[in-house]
C-alpha cells in the first residue's frame, strides 16, 4: 500500500479481524438485500496486540439493491480504496466500477466524485480498505466511548 513490497508490509492476520468474521469477511457481506443495513462501527480491540476500526455499510447497486461489505479503516493506507476481488467483481457486474485507460485508472463515483480504486494487496486480502484519503473526505471523528468512531456526515449507505 506504500513504497514498501508486500513482503515489507505488515500482513493482516486473524486476530485484525472482529471475531464473528469467517475468513477474513463478516457472514453477512456480499449478500445482496433491497434495502441497506443499518451500518455498523465496530471497535475490534485485543488487549495489547490490536485496534483497529471496521465499518459495515451497504453499497447501492445501479439497479437499486444493495450489497453489504465491511472496512478497515487505515490511516496508514495513502490510498483513497482498496477493494478485495470480490467488491470488485460485484461492482463490475453492476457497472459502477470504471476505468480511465488514458489515466492508467480505476475508479468508483462517492457521492457525486471520483474515487480511485486500487485492488486489495496480497498481504491484507480478503479485506477492504478505506484509506486516509477517503477517510478525511468522510470526515472520520474518533469517541472516547461507544460507537468510538463516526463521520461527520452520516453515511447511511455508499452511493454514486
Amino acid at each position: 500500500m506504500s513504497g514498501l513490497t508486500e513482503r515489507e508490509q505488515v500482513a493482516l492476520c486473524a486476530e485484525d479481524y472482529p471475531l464473528d468474521f469467517i475468513n477474513g469477511q463478516h457472514p453477512g457481506d456480499y449478500v445482496e438485500t433491497g434495502a441497506p443495513i443499518e451500518p455498523k462501527c465496530i471497535y475490534h480491540h485485543v488487549y495489547g496486540k490490536f485496534n483497529r476500526l471496521w465499518y459495515r455499510v451497504s453499497w447501492k447497486l445501479s439497479d437499486g439493491k444493495y450489497t453489504t461489505m465491511s472496512f478497515l479503516l487505515d490511516t496508514g493506507a495513502p490510498k483513497h480504496l482498496y477493494l478485495s476481488s470480490e467488491s470488485r467483481k460485484i461492482l463490475v457486474e453492476a457497472g459502477l466500477l470504471n476505468e480511465d485507460s488514458d489515466m492508467d485508472l480505476v475508479y468508483v463515483k462517492l457521492f457525486g466524485r471520483d474515487c480511485p480504486v486500487e485492488p486489495t494487496p496480497g498481504v491484507h486480502a480478503p479485506a477492504n480498505i478505506i484509506g486516509l484519503k477517503l477517510l478525511k473526505r468522510f470526515g472520520l471523528e474518533l469517541f472516547e466511548g461507544e460507537p468510538h468512531f463516526g463521520f461527520k456526515v452520516p453515511i447511511p449507505y455508499l452511493d454514486s
